[in-house]
């Protein structure tokens, strides 16, 4: 009985262990998968931009802007034209705030940068919070 015991027991060792390899077969699998299909992208890519980086920067300029009025447009469908100005209104309101800070500070306005920063908190508050949507005017 204790030679099937160890028999069963080294079965066991044999499984686990079969699990293991198998496992890191597939990570390591994977893993050049990955890099075959990275390369068979990345590489046409990057000779296309050494060799000609003009039409290559235009097109890759072309699809980021399709495909942020893609956003745009779903973003519309979805939550309406009111919320959309009112949401680009906020994020324009935070990055010209950012912005303006920052090339205040590089050319030595501190202060000012400050009154910028501040008056961007204020103007946003408004905007978020001051201004309220039809949907909760109608409920009132």
């Amino acid at each position: 009985t204790s030679f099937i015991k160890g028999i069963d027991m080294l079965k066991k060792i044999a499984t686990g262990y079969k699990k293991l390899f198998s496992t890191a077969a597939k990570i390591v699998l994977l893993a050049l998968l990955c890099l075959a299909i990275s390369f068979i992208f990345v590489w046409p890519l990057w000779k296309w931009a050494m060799t000609s980086p003009s039409s290559y920067s235009t097109l890759l300029l072309i699809l980021a802007a399709l495909l942020l009025l893609w956003c745009f447009y779903k973003s519309i469908k979805k939550n309406g034209i009111n919320a959309f100005i009112l949401n680009a209104v906020k994020l324009l309101i935070i990055l010209g705030g950012i912005a303006g800070c920052i090339l205040l500070v590089l050319k030595g306005h501190r202060l000012l940068a400050l009154a910028v920063l501040f008056a961007a908190f204020i103007l946003y508050g408004i905007v978020a919070f001051g201004i309220k949507n039809r949907k909760s005017q109608e409920k009132n």
